[in-house]
């Protein structure tokens, strides 16, 4: 439930600053900075739904012993991993950028 109510202040934050970062829908598709942070939502949704398949559909066919849960829980969760490190090195490169509503003039 923590991990829960963590993903959904994450989500509502992050969508507050970008809103104030980015402005509008123009900036967010029209800027190098808004293009970017496009690619890291998409990375963390792919996050959310190996989290989500991991905790839901995987996890519990552990309990039958089964290896073949095993291995896909093992794949998913190094994908997921994965996609955290590329999440986590878009945040550094956002970092460096303008943000896309001072480039737009708003």
């Amino acid at each position: 439930m923590l991990g829960i109510v963590s993903v959904v202040t994450l989500a509502a934050t992050g969508f507050v600053n970008a809103l104030v970062l980015v402005g509008s829908f123009h900036a967010l598709i029209g800027t190098e900075y808004g293009r970017l942070l496009l690619l890291k939502l998409v990375f963390f949704a792919a996050m959310l739904v190996l989290a989500a398949t991991n905790r839901f559909w995987l996890t519990p066919r552990l309990s039958s012993s089964s290896a073949g849960a095993l291995r896909w829980l093992v794949r998913s969760s190094a994908t997921e991993f994965a996609l955290g490190l590329a999440v986590l090195t878009i945040v550094g490169m956002l970092g460096t950028l303008h943000p896309a509503v001072h480039l737009t003039g708003q």
